[in-house]
């Protein structure tokens, strides 16, 4: 697999071009927010499933995550959704021939790309999420919820203060996120505890963490609360992502076990065949059932040629 990479408008960006390059290429925008593409671009390289098809991968760091500059630009949900319209529209020019663009998005990255085609019913991609929830209100609560569990195990103090103050708080619970993560004392416990909730299956989840050891770049929680804050400064989906409502070619792959996304829920979609679950996975389909993953990614885009 040949590999080159970019600079382009401040965002690393990379092109991973295999050796049987069938025509399509797959634009992967990573979770978070504030993550980076490190661990996906190690899991091309360990994970033969991902390239063996033949799709080519685009992959890139959002402004001020991983190998990517802030610079002046707002760190915000809406400087994300330009910039990822901005670099779909320059890869072709940037990376020379690189057949029929797809979108692969995972976590928050499935909010921005939905936001993405949902305000731009003109562009002609057609694009898979995982790792979310349809209804992110839910998801973000549900996050809160594993973190105020974690503290009743471990900190019970911490676990009575954040009951006390939960309970006064009029709003949404996930609004206090910031303080609830202010009872853990370091986030190295927290993130390990989290885990439980995240994966499945247990080897590809220690393949993973080996990964991020190795790697020198971590998560951004200044980038995480920065732009989550203007999370409800675009309202204008009515707090959904139900594939069926977008005008483009779109399919939800759900984990039964992702805990986080609500997995064992059944999506309630207006269309039915744009949701596909896979029973052996949680969080991260990609890394835990590659080949199943692989396989829906294949009929489905090739359906949508």
């Amino acid at each position: 697999m040949k590999t080159i990479s970019k600079i382009l408008n401040d965002l690393h960006t990379s092109l991973h071009l295999p050796d049987n390059f069938s025509g399509r290429t797959i634009v992967y925008v990573h979770g978070g927010p504030g993550s980076n593409s490190v661990d996906f671009e190690a899991g091309l390289a360990h994970f033969s499933e991902l390239t063996s098809s033949g799709f080519a991968w685009i992959t890139y760091d959002q402004r001020g995550c991983g190998r990517s500059e802030s610079t002046k630009l707002p760190l915000t949900h809406r400087t994300n959704i330009d910039d990822l319209k901005n670099l779909l529209s320059i890869i072709p020019r940037e990376f020379g021939e690189v057949g029929v663009l797809s979108l692969y998005r995972h976590s928050y990255g499935a909010r921005l790309v939905y936001d993405l085609l949902f305000t731009n019913p003109e562009l002609q991609i057609c694009a898979v999420i995982s790792g979310r929830s349809v209804h992110p209100l839910d998801a973000m609560n549900t996050s809160i919820l594993m973190d105020i569990m974690i503290l009743r195990e471990r900190n019970n103090a911490g676990f009575q203060r954040v009951c006390e103050f939960l309970s006064q708080h009029k709003g949404e619970p996930y609004e206090l996120a910031k303080q609830v993560r202010e009872q853990f004392i370091g986030s190295e416990y927290r993130q390990s505890e989290r885990q439980k909730f995240y994966w499945i299956n247990e080897e590809a989840m220690r393949w993973w963490n080996k990964a991020q050891k190795q790697s020198n770049f971590s998560d951004s929680d200044e980038v995480y609360f920065q732009v989550a804050a203007t999370f409800q400064d675009e309202s204008f989906n009515a707090g959904t992502f139900d594939p069926s409502l977008l005008l483009q070619p779109c399919m939800l792959i759900q984990g039964f076990f992702d805990v986080l996304m609500n997995g064992p829920a059944a999506p309630r979609l207006q269309n039915p065949i744009n949701g596909c679950k896979l029973n052996g996975s949680a969080h991260y389909p990609h890394f835990e059932q590659p080949e199943k993953f692989m396989a829906v990614l294949s009929r489905f885009f090739c359906h949508e040629r």
